[in-house]
Order: C-alpha cells, then structure tokens, then sequence
C-alpha cells in the first residue's frame, strides 16, 4: 500500500534527502527480521498534494522537478490534504493505522471513527510543528 506521508523538518532545512531518510530509516521495514512497529519497506518522492509556490521560492526549490512541487510550510497546508502519516522532526512516527483504522474496515462506522479520531491528531501534530517545512514523500507498506 502507498501513503501520504509527511516529514516535518526545522527550518533550516538543508540537503533534503539525506535529511528525510535519517528520520524515516528507523522505521523501516526489515526483510528478515518481522517487527509490527516498522512502517515502511521504500519511499519515494510525493505527488504534488501540497504544492506551494511561495515555500518552494522561499526555500531555492523552484527549479527542483522532484522536491519543489512536494514542500509547503505547514502553517499553509490548511485542511487541503491529511497525510496517512507523519514524522516529527524528533523522528516520531504517527500513523493512521494506530488509531485502528483499516483498508478493509474503510467504510464502516469504525473505520469512519477511526479516521476522524486520526484526522483530529493530525491536525494537532500539523499545529504544534506550525513552524515546520512539510515534505511530502510516498512511503510503501
């Protein structure tokens, strides 16, 4: 499965890749070794859900194909798109499934429950690192 995820990053900001994959490594996947708390066996680059044209000019990205169209302060992501997760700049992962949710239960009354409990942390993590760079990148699960 593809997610959404978001990875709050402290301006400044820096070389983003290697920046973003310290923070997400710790979570991944290990094909040997079956851990319930690893998140993730890759991660590419999002798909442009919270493109923002004044975070990428502010940050030197406009030129960037891959990383400008997948930046925006989060102070301006607004309600226009709830990732599936996201990694805290401590490199805390919150994720949509710890609130129960399931791809299977999606449209049931507890899977609506589920994402609703889900969709209100988010906001509130998005709150507490308002000053933060979002970076959107695709995890697979």
């Amino acid at each position: 499965m593809h997610s959404v995820t978001f990875v709050l990053l402290r301006p400044p900001i820096g070389d983003l890749e290697p920046t973003i994959d310290a923070l997400v490594k710790p979570h991944q996947r290990d094909d040997v070794v079956f851990d319930a708390k690893k998140r993730w066996d890759y991660w590419t680059i999002g798909d442009g859900n919270i493109t923002d044209p004044e975070t990428s000019a502010a940050l030197g990205l406009t030129a960037d194909e891959d990383y400008g169209p997948n930046v925006c302060f989060v102070s301006r992501i607004g309600g226009r798109c709830t990732p599936a997760s996201i990694v805290t700049p401590d490199g805390t992962w919150h994720d949509l499934f710890d609130f129960g949710w399931t791809f299977r239960e999606r449209d049931t009354p507890a899977g609506r429950d589920a994402y609703a409990r889900w969709c209100a942390h988010a906001a509130e993590v998005l709150a507490a690192h308002h000053d933060c760079v979002a970076v959107e990148i695709d995890t697979h699960s």
